[in-house]
């Protein structure tokens, strides 16, 4: 479990962690690989929910929301992502102060 400040910190650390690079994100969850680079350049300070969503579903995240932080969870036990992109539940927790 690693704490991110805002979605766009914690999309890059799931895309690092899984060693992929843009072109492999858009092909697994259909995230433009334009935008990701913008990611990178620090171009967008905020993504868009559904595309948050959308990445950590196909790369097999757990997303909890902390108070202003995002947690991001690897799931281990589940089939190859760049296999089986559609096979992944997405569970998304609020925690209110």
């Amino acid at each position: 479990m690693t704490l991110h400040k805002n979605r766009v910190d914690a999309a890059l650390a799931m895309i690092a962690e899984k060693q992929l690079n843009p072109t492999d994100v858009e092909r697994i969850c259909g995230v433009n690989r334009t935008q990701i680079y913008r990611w990178k350049a620090g171009e967008v300070k905020q993504m868009r929910y559904d595309s948050f969503t959308k990445l950590a579903t196909a790369l097999n995240y757990t997303i909890e929301y902390k108070e202003e932080e995002i947690s991001i969870t690897p799931h281990t036990n589940k089939k190859s992502t760049s296999q089986h992109t559609n096979d992944y539940n997405l569970t998304i927790s609020f925690c209110l102060p």
